[in-house]
């Protein structure tokens, strides 16, 4: 399954062609019996130095076709064109089916030492609404990753999905 980031402005109907995102985060590991979220091979090259140089958005790009209506910032599209499509396509998937919500997620994602990681949705006032355990992931950077997703208006209303350090 490849996702379908396309790249969007704000209210510019011109689109423009975007790096294609990566393919393999779906596919199961084939030496063990559960299926994961990405292949043991696929390797994240996030740079800490790159990803805190996102301190706002230029550019606002499409999350495809099942998450139509939600959008990500420059720094949320450089996280999932380098690994980590599964972490926001997860996230973003809770995020958009919560019937009840005041515009405002928390996401987290948290690796620990034995290769696994969680991800924690929360509402931004300590109360958690989603938690998920991965067995492995590919993010090799030693700290949480936090993201925001809040209900805006770019093109019309709808979910996007930004960097702390874009907020």
């Amino acid at each position: 399954m490849v996702h379908g980031v396309e790249r969007t402005t704000n209210g510019n109907t011109d689109t423009a062609a975007v790096p294609p995102p990566p393919e393999a985060h779906h596919r199961a590991d084939s030496s063990t019996p559960y299926t994961t979220k990405e292949s043991n091979t696929m390797n994240a090259t996030i740079d800490p130095q790159v990803l805190a140089q996102f301190t706002g958005t230029e550019t606002y790009y499409r999350l495809g076709p099942v998450l139509r209506d939600a959008l990500c910032t420059d720094g949320v599209h450089y996280l999932m064109s380098n690994g980590m499509a599964w972490l926001v396509t997860d996230a973003m998937a809770v995020v958009t089916t919560r019937p009840e919500h005041d515009g405002f997620f928390m996401i987290e994602f948290t690796p620990r030492e034995d290769g696994s990681g969680e991800l924690v949705i929360g509402d931004g006032n300590g109360t958690d609404v989603h938690r998920q355990v991965y067995n492995s992931h590919a993010y090799k950077l030693g700290k949480p990753l936090r993201m925001f997703a809040e209900f805006g208006e770019v093109e019309k209303p709808q979910w996007i999905v930004l960097l702390a350090s874009e907020h």
